[in-house]
């Protein structure tokens, strides 16, 4: 997760219709529609995010630590989506650094996580993130210099839950990226099926991650939303320093126990 590496074109996609207008504007950030955002049962509320607020988004590990923890600024917070804008050089905090070609052994050679360091570790695009009341994944578009549309990246995930500070939710390793074109490929495919071989995830887990990442692909291809609403022409209405972590970043506000485990 995280971020794109090496990876191998599975399948061509067909190119899909221009996408409309949602209603903000192209260069003002501004949306029509400014509604509370819920989710599952839960016992801390998030508070009501209104656009241009901080917002803390938190992977919870299998462990029930934090294993990443990165603020952004609110978009839009309505019934369709949760939408924040992480910039380019926000300062996360992730457990120790791992190279993409040492994850899938990292599994058997690192300590748990909640027994390792959480640095400091700068973002490196501009990313927005789309995340849906309910929903198994969230979509991502990242973005090179001068605001270049990169990807689309369907992020594999538990559906979030609401904390004080945010939302909380625990990553399943294997996602989806794509091209602008629509070309798509599955990510981490290794590492994912290595976690069911070390017994970190169910047989039951897998098929339900599979099945997410097949409804991201069918959206994609189909066109339907997010992919057809024009999200890749959000810009931010004027710059401004990144959003910093709340001091409570990494307290226990439940969540482990309100997300589904992976080896259920």
């Amino acid at each position: 997760m995280y971020i794109v590496h090496k990876v191998t074109i599975r399948l061509s996609v067909r190119r899909r219709s221009r996408p409309v207008n949602r209603g903000f504007t192209r260069q003002g950030g501004s949306f029509d529609r400014h509604e509370d955002c819920t989710s599952y049962p839960y016992t801390h509320r998030m508070a009501s995010k209104q656009p241009g607020e901080t917002i803390t988004l938190r992977y919870v590990a299998y462990d029930g630590s934090v294993a990443q923890a990165i603020p952004g600024r609110v978009i839009e917070n309505s019934e369709d989506v949760l939408a924040f804008h992480i910039a380019d050089g926000t300062v996360m905090r992730t457990v120790g650094d791992v190279a993409p070609e040492d994850r899938v052994a990292a599994l058997e050679s690192l300590p748990p996580p909640a027994e390792r360091p959480k640095l400091e570790r700068p973002w490196s695009n501009d990313s927005i993130r789309l995340h849906f009341r309910g929903e198994p994944f969230s979509i991502w578009l990242l973005f090179g210099d001068g605001w270049k549309f990169n990807w689309w990246y369907g992020n594999l995930e538990a559906p979030y839950v609401e904390t004080p500070i945010g939302i909380d939710t625990r990553d399943h390793a294997l996602d989806v990226a794509a091209r602008p074109d629509g070309r798509w490929w599955w990510k981490d495919e290794e590492e994912f099926l290595r976690r069911l071989e070390l017994g970190i995830d169910s047989v039951e887990h897998h098929a339900r991650v599979w099945d997410a990442g097949h409804e991201v692909i069918r959206r994609l291809e189909t066109g339907e939303y997010p992919f057809d609403a024009g999200w890749d022409q959000w810009r931010p209405a004027h710059s401004e320093p990144p959003p910093t972590l709340p001091e409570n970043w990494d307290q226990d506000f439940g969540s482990h126990d309100r997300l589904p485990r992976t080896t259920d």
